[in-house]
């Protein structure tokens, strides 16, 4: 993936890396570089996620590895 981008009123997410295609889909691997960038709506709907609140326009950057069936997201 060169660049994955999306946008919404909670915030925008770009991915950038390699997702190795296997069947079953599930066995595929992910080897993604993810940023986040808080919308104003994020601290209303993050309070139930493991993350710390982010104050609108604040980046969080993070790697997401392993399988598709099984990720791991590292800071």
């Amino acid at each position: 993936i060169v660049e994955f981008k999306g946008d919404g009123p909670d915030g925008t997410v770009t991915a950038q890396g390699r997702i190795l295609l296997q069947q079953p889909i599930q066995s595929s691997t992910l080897d993604l570089t993810v940023t986040v960038v808080a919308g104003a709506g994020w601290a209303q709907k993050a309070g139930n996620l493991p993350i710390p609140p982010l104050p609108p326009g604040t980046p969080m950057t993070f790697k997401l590895v392993g399988s598709v069936a099984n990720p791991h997201l590292t800071l």
